[in-house]
């Protein structure tokens, strides 16, 4: 029950993390959420109407691609296009004084 309140006091609190949009059944692949896969071709023979394709996103741009299992509650897979971010320095405060090779 108190897990249940948190998650809805969440949802309220931060509604850019529950935004998504499942998609037809009679549209291609994840549709605007085709982008996160190779060659925009996702992957084939999960055929049972109990699988869900969802295009999730965050401040209305598609952020993940996620097939989730109706029937099994759980996600199947989800994609993403991952980029590296733009290096900022070096980031010694990763790194524990004790180990680091380097003087500082």
């Amino acid at each position: 029950m108190k897990m249940s309140i948190l998650f809805s006091l969440c949802i309220f609190a931060f509604p850019g993390f529950s935004q998504g949009r499942v998609v037809g059944v009679d549209e291609a692949g994840f549709a605007e959420c085709n982008e996160f896969f190779y060659g925009e071709t996702p992957p084939e023979g999960f055929t049972e109407s109990f699988h869900v394709k969802i295009c999730q996103q965050y401040n209305k741009e598609p952020r993940f691609a996620t097939l989730y299992s109706t029937e099994d509650k759980t996600p199947l897979y989800s994609a993403f296009k991952y980029t590296k971010a733009a290096r900022r320095g070096e980031e010694s405060w990763l790194v524990e004084p004790q180990v680091s090779q380097s003087p500082q």
